[in-house]
C-alpha cells in the first residue's frame, strides 16, 4: 500500500500528486493534481514518515516547487488560480474543462502543508529555504484565505456551492492555526 501511494508523488519529477495514475480509471480521468488531494497526500506523507527531513525531503522539495509552479498560472477558467480545483501533469496548467468552482479549501490545505514542510525545513537548519521559498508561497494562499474566507465556494464532493460550508471554513481555520505557528518560528509573526 506505501509503495502505491508513494508512487502517486512527484509524478513525472514534476511536484505533482496524481489522483489516479492511469487514465482509464472508472468514471473518467483522474491523471490530474487536485489542489487539495495533492496538499492532504503530502501531508500524510510527512507524516507516516515522522517528519524526517532525509526521507521525505525529495518529494517534499519537488511540492514545493509544484505549488511555486501552479501558483504562478494564468487560469482559464475566470477565477483565482489559487482556488482552482486541479491542475494538468506534468505542465501545471489549470484544467480548462467544466468542474466546480472555486474550491476555498484549497489555499487553505495547501498552507498547512507548506507549513510543516517549513517546519521541517528549520529543524534542519534550511533556514534560507523555509524563509525565503516557503513562507512566500505559504503566504500566498494565507492572503487568499483571509480576503475571501467568506467566499461561495463547491463542497468537499464538488456538487454544491455556498459560503457557508463546514469543510471549508474548517480547512481556512486550520491552515491559519499551522500557519502561526510556523510564523512564530520564523520570525514573521507581525505579517
Amino acid at each position: 500500500m506505501e509503495k502505491n501511494f508513494e508512487a502517486n508523488l512527484n509524478v513525472q519529477g514534476s511536484g505533482a500528486v496524481v489522483a489516479a495514475p492511469d487514465h482509464d480509471t472508472p468514471g473518467g480521468d483522474y491523471y490530474f493534481h487536485w489542489m487539495r488531494d495533492g496538499a492532504l497526500s503530502s501531508l500524510v506523507y510527512m507524516q507516516v514518515n515522522d517528519n524526517d527531513y532525509s526521507k521525505v525531503s525529495e518529494v517534499m522539495g519537488a511540492y514545493q516547487g509544484w505549488v511555486k509552479k501552479v501558483q504562478n498560472q494564468e487560469d482559464p477558467n475566470n477565477i483565482d488560480v489559487r482556488v482552482e480545483p486541479k491542475f494538468e501533469i506534468p505542465s501545471g496548467t489549470p484544467y480548462a474543462g467544466g468542474w466546480c468552482r472555486p474550491q476555498n479549501d484549497g489555499p487553505g490545505l495547501r498552507a498547512n502543508t507548506l507549513a510543516k514542510w517549513g517546519t521541517i525545513l528549520m529543524n534542519n537548519s534550511k533556514e534560507d529555504q523555509a524563509k525565503n521559498e516557503v513562507w512566500p508561497l505559504m503566504k500566498n494562499d494565507l492572503d487568499w484565505v483571509m480576503e475571501n474566507w467568506e467566499s461561495d465556494g463547491c463542497d468537499l464532493w464538488e456538487e454544491i456551492h455556498s459560503s457557508d460550508i463546514f469543510w471549508n471554513r474548517m480547512s481556512q481555520v486550520y491552515s491559519l492555526r499551522g500557519a502561526a505557528d510556523f510564523a512564530d518560528l520564523i520570525g514573521e509573526s507581525g505579517d
